[in-house]
């Protein structure tokens, strides 16, 4: 067999290869809890990267997703609301041949998640001193609000916002506007599940190094 014939019927089985999706994650029609599910598929064959568009529910989320020539991945920036919800994707192969492919599945709330949280550090009546860091845990994606005074209930001194990671951890650098002969700071911490709207707090009085 000549190169130039070995070639040519190398295209040509390029070629006539449909791109299907397959491994998809969740499974297609499969019943969830994750409200912020990781969503993956790989390609059955070699696809053009820059190519792929990435649909969830006719919304284009691909500048938010992974793309590779095997396959992609996405996590939701916010929480999938309870029932069916839809992944399309479409794109090119590496002959150019378009291609597409989508799956379903759905999400479903057992029921409200008890919101928690809980602070490692700094721990209560720890001393610190302008700068330190807090950092804790809570549910999920929760949207995490830190401020300071000098006085319970009091935010003059500091005011931060953060969202706390897939696994509910989050972290926060602090840096006080102190008061001359200020001996303590209160530190509250709020945390809001973003799905509920349900929130919790603490408050920490730490004592201040001179």
């Amino acid at each position: 067999m000549t190169s130039a014939l070995a070639t040519g019927l190398a295209f040509a089985l390029l070629a006539s290869s449909v791109v299907e999706l397959r491994a998809q994650a969740p499974a297609p029609g499969a019943h969830i809890t994750q409200r912020f599910p990781h969503i993956t598929a790989e390609f059955t064959h070699v696809v053009s990267p820059r190519s792929v568009q990435l649909l969830l529910d006719g919304n284009d989320v691909t500048d938010r997703a992974r793309v590779s020539a095997a396959g992609f991945s996405y996590t939701p920036a916010a929480a999938l609301q309870s029932g069916s919800h839809t992944v399309r994707v479409t794109g090119r192969d590496v002959t150019g041949a378009n291609f597409s492919g989508e799956w379903s599945f759905v999400v479903i709330h057992s029921g409200a998640t008890e919101i928690h949280l809980t602070i490692g550090e700094p721990l209560p009546e720890a001393r610190v001193g302008r700068r330190f860091v807090v950092q804790g845990n809570t549910i999920a994606n929760s949207q995490i609000r830190v401020t300071a005074g000098s006085r319970s209930g009091a935010n003059g001194q500091f005011s931060g916002d953060t969202t706390a990671d897939a696994r509910g951890d989050f972290q926060m650098s602090v840096v006080l506007r102190t008061l001359r002969g200020q001996l303590a700071v209160y530190v509250r911490v709020t945390a809001t599940d973003p799905v509920t709207s349900r929130s919790t707090s603490t408050t920490l009085q730490l004592r201040l190094t001179q």
